[in-house]
């Protein structure tokens, strides 16, 4: 399972941010489904896939469209 959560504990999504973040995991993983959370507090689940199939040039991806790093969350 790939979580992942804001480095930044107040940081929001918008939707547009939602849809280009669940377009970039279940495309390019590719994943079955996933699960995004606008915040406060933003997290990410990718329940079919492990921690290794996650990129880094991937995360870097999300990163840019959220405006924040990421960071696993155990």
């Amino acid at each position: 399972m790939i979580r992942l959560r804001a480095s930044t504990s107040d940081a929001v999504l918008d939707e547009a941010q939602v849809r280009r973040v669940r377009f970039l995991l279940l495309e390019f993983l590719p994943a079955a489904r996933c699960q995004v959370s606008q915040g406060p507090g933003i997290a990410i689940v990718v329940p079919d896939r492990s921690q290794e199939d996650l990129t880094e040039a991937l995360q870097r991806r999300i990163e840019e469209t959220i405006g924040c790093q990421l960071v696993v969350d155990d």
